[in-house]
């Protein structure tokens, strides 16, 4: 899996575009099957749903977190992007 892989899947979580995200990760090699599993379930719960504010959209932007966390990344609030988590 590479990098441009992991960030189009990311790309598209961040717009909240999760049956898209879900359709692609079904398409990269060696994507995390716990990581896909969340994917599949936000799919099913929201689609394509868009950017949304508010609390009734907290499960989604904890479970996106958790999918990007997975695959070694964490959101940037400053430059407003995912990067790939600092080595521990």
């Amino acid at each position: 899996m590479t990098t441009t892989e992991k960030e189009h899947v990311l790309n598209r979580m961040y717009n909240w575009k999760l049956s898209s995200a879900y359709n692609v990760a079904l398409t990269v090699p060696e994507f995390p099957q716990t990581a896909l599993s969340i994917l599949k379930d936000l799919s099913e719960e929201f689609g394509n749903c868009g950017w949304q504010d508010g609390t009734a959209f907290d499960s989604l932007l904890d479970r996106n977190n958790q999918v990007a966390d997975i695959l070694g990344y964490q959101w940037n609030d400053d430059l407003d992007k995912w990067e790939p988590k600092p080595a521990v």
